[in-house]
């Protein structure tokens, strides 16, 4: 009786071992699958902006749109497999570039930390597509981040 109790205590912890190998695997392959180079697609974060923002843009000049879009366009986000982060982009025909930390919960949830100051996302993510929906609005116009992976 007590050898049987004891074999089935055993294989409980097998069990939970294998259950809690197999979550942080998957937890580790959902982060590892957001490593990489991604560039944003400017057309459809552009599309997804609000309808106020979408007219101030209609009223701005030409300058000033063809800015706008080669910021878009020209933005690429790199996510390290050390966790470092950086952010490339074209604006006002000169190269900006920031760097900072990354983490992801392996669900949903992406924080970017730039300088001490943390952005927190809710993050869709899909093969060799990326979707940021920033959690709190910073003033901007960017209600929605679109990216393509690239490597």
């Amino acid at each position: 009786m007590k050898r049987m109790f004891t074999e089935i205590l055993v294989l409980k912890f097998l069990l939970l071992s294998v259950i809690l190998g197999f979550n942080c695997a998957i937890a580790q392959g959902i982060s590892s699958s957001l490593v990489g180079v991604w560039r944003m697609d400017g057309t459809k974060t552009f599309q997804s902006l609000k309808s106020e923002d979408k007219n101030k843009m209609d009223q701005a000049s030409e300058v000033q749109k063809s800015t706008f879009n080669q910021s878009l366009e020209s933005r690429v986000y790199f996510f390290n497999n050390d966790q470092s982060f950086q952010a490339e982009w074209i604006s006002n025909n000169k190269p900006q570039k920031i760097s900072g930390t990354w983490k992801y919960d392996g669900e949903a949830i992406l924080e970017i930390i730039v300088n001490g100051e943390t952005k927190v996302y809710s993050v869709v993510l899909e093969e060799s597509s990326l979707m940021l929906k920033p959690q709190a609005m910073s003033g901007g116009m960017l209600n929605q981040l679109f990216f393509t992976k690239v490597k």
